[in-house]
Formats: structure tokens, sequence, C-alpha cells
């Protein structure tokens, strides 16, 4: 039984799962993931508020600009990944922002409520059509985000126990 996914899914720890999520990864790095993991029982995913922001490179100041359209892609990989070797496979959907554009080490990243929206969409409907479990987060998160987020993206322990207790109920 495994997690895999972004920042937001560093913090499940549940028994009897391994935990590989890494900050800062977009589908495309969990898709690669996928590719050398072992078939098993259980998959929880949880990405692609990364893959919703712009980042700018604060040297040059080349921008990654959201792309639904390659997004919409590499998700059905992975989902199409995802159901082969495993026997469960949970979707979490994204959870929303503050909006505030945030310095990291050689990077600023800005997230909007409104491409989160699209992205999560994006993901709901590709589970809904491979008949994959979906896990909508963002009604527990919009407009709560000063009170469920301990940052910019991130959950704070309410915001955690949200997730977990959304998760728990779909196994």
């Amino acid at each position: 039984m495994i997690i895999v996914g972004d920042s937001n899914s560093v913090f499940i720890e549940m028994v009897g799962f391994s935990n590989i999520a890494q900050p800062g990864y977009r589908v495309k790095d969990v898709l690669a993931q996928l590719h050398h993991l072992e078939a098993a029982n259980i998959l929880i995913v949880g990405v692609g508020v990364n893959d919703s922001a712009t980042i700018t490179d604060i040297e040059s100041h080349n921008k990654i600009e959201p792309n639904i359209d390659e997004f919409k892609v590499d998700y059905q990989e992975l989902l199409n990944i995802a159901k082969r070797k495993f026997n469960q496979v949970i979707v979490m959907g994204l959870i929303s922002s503050t909006e505030e554009e945030v310095e990291l080490e050689d990077a600023s990243i800005k997230y909007k409520n409104e491409s989160i929206k699209k992205f999560n969409e994006v993901i709901r409907d590709l589970c809904l059509d491979n008949e994959i479990e979906f896990v909508d987060l963002l009604p527990y998160f919009l407009g709560k985000e000063k009170e469920l987020s301990v940052d910019h993206i991130h959950p704070n322990e309410a915001g955690k126990e949200i997730i977990l207790d959304a998760i728990l109920k779909q196994l």
C-alpha cells in the first residue's frame, strides 16, 4: 500500500502504507515513480496543485505557466498505470490557496484558485471516466484557506485532519 504525491501528501501516515510523496512533485514526477513501483493492493494519489501554479525562475524570469491540456494527458497516463498495478486507487483532489506569491530558493510560485478549480475538475472528471475513487477536498478548503492552511498552500493540523478523514472514508 503506497501513497504518492506532492507536499500535501507527505504528512499522511497510515499503518501499512509506504509514503513516497515528495514536496514540489508534479504529475510527471509521480508518473516516473509509478513506472518503477511494483504492483500492490492500494494506491493513494495526491498530486496536481503544483501543475496549476505559475512558477517563475528568479534569475532568468522564465515562467512555467499551467498547461491544462498537457496535465490532462499526463494525469490520464498516471491513472492508466495506477489501474494496472493496484487493486484500489484513491485520488485526492486539490486544496485551495491563499493566492500569495511565494519566493522559494530560486523561483517564485503563484497559485490561483480559479486555476486550481479547473485542474481539480480535470482530475475529478478523469477519475469518473476511469471509475477511480475521487476525494474532493476543495469544498472543505475554498474560502477557509486562512483557517485551514499553515501557509499559502499547505494544510495546518485542522486541514490535515479533514484530508485524513476524507481518505479514511474511502478505505
